[in-house]
């Protein structure tokens, strides 16, 4: 039985990808470059570690407009995730409580519904609730965000200095220890 989930969730992670990669949406000319400008020594826009993450604004369950640039000053965590996906669902208890004992010391969850991959977009709210998540959710209604990020495969989250320069990328859910483990070793 057990190894029946580990096949349903794989078919699913690997589903997502193949959508992502497949939409009609999808246009790989628009991805954000990923080098730095050596010459003005400024980070340049991009998506690789060292760059600025690139900057956008998208909208809480509750209406609230949230701007990636305007948590510059504290570190940040932005998790690309969906309510039916199994290995988010597993990751979701470790963000709150990571959040929850460490809010206090500059550290930023952003968690980014992929709206646009939901059944029904009104679940999310009621995900919200049941897994008493108390981190801001944005949600991407049409998917502009995990298209700018390049998301393939769900949860995808990327770890953020103050001064919104990339530092890491993960692909797969993280533990609460890993968690910590990172924002330990952040700059």
């Amino acid at each position: 039985m057990k190894n029946k989930w580990i096949i349903i969730l794989l078919l699913g992670v690997v589903g997502f990808g193949v959508y992502k990669m497949t939409s009609d949406s999808f246009d790989q000319t628009k991805a954000e470059p990923s080098v730095t400008d050596s010459s003005a020594n400024q980070p340049v826009i991009g998506l690789q570690k060292g760059n600025l993450a690139p900057d956008f604004e998208l909208v809480t369950t509750e209406g609230k407009h949230i701007k990636l640039s305007e948590l510059r000053g504290k570190r940040l965590i932005v998790n690309m995730w969906a309510t039916w996906c199994p290995p988010c669902k597993a990751e979701v208890p470790e963000l709150e409580r990571f959040y929850e004992e460490h809010h206090d010391e500059g550290i930023e969850i952003l968690a980014v519904d992929l709206t646009d991959s939901e059944k029904r977009p009104a679940d999310v709210a009621t995900f919200m609730k049941d897994y008493k998540i108390t981190y801001p959710v944005v949600l991407d209604e049409r998917g502009e965000v995990s298209k700018k990020y390049q998301v393939t495969s769900i949860p995808t989250t990327y770890v953020i200095n103050s001064k919104g320069i990339i530092q890491q990328k993960y692909v797969g859910a993280l533990s609460y220890q890993s968690l910590k483990e990172i924002f330990e070793k952040m700059d």
